[in-house]
């Protein structure tokens, strides 16, 4: 049930969905609006890093825009070097994570979440 006619409740609609699913809602919302512009994850490359730890990061990257993309698929947090991806990183100073604008600074070790991913976009000094 969600939205067809008989329904109970219209999941289509903000106010039919509950606070959890619209935070979902918008996330996702977020992520897709910027793939539309994206020209890395349109059109550019992929190179990814040996999983570690459940760990696995990949780059979707081309001329213009270097994208990066961590999971973690452990139950547990767990804090990352950005030095080990340094041949895809470059010179980039920081990543702002796509849904929801926080910078990180990529000189200094990343805490990823349990069963999450963030998505940065790499920033050039």
């Amino acid at each position: 049930k969600g939205g067809w006619s008989g329904d109970s409740v219209n999941k289509f609609t903000m106010e039919g969905r509950t606070p959890k699913e619209n935070a979902v809602f918008d996330h996702i919302k977020k992520l897709a609006n910027f793939r539309k512009s994206s020209t890395a994850l349109q059109s550019g490359k992929l190179m990814q890093f040996v999983p570690e730890d459940g760990i696995y990061v990949y780059f979707r990257y081309d001329k213009k825009q270097t994208v990066m993309c961590i999971m973690n698929s452990g139950t547990t947090a767990k804090e990352i070097d950005p030095n080990r991806f340094a041949e895809r990183i470059g010179n980039s100073a920081a990543g702002v994570n796509i849904p929801t604008g926080e910078k990180y600074d990529l000189h200094n070790k990343l805490l990823i979440q349990p069963m999450s991913m963030l998505v940065l976009e790499l920033q050039s000094n």
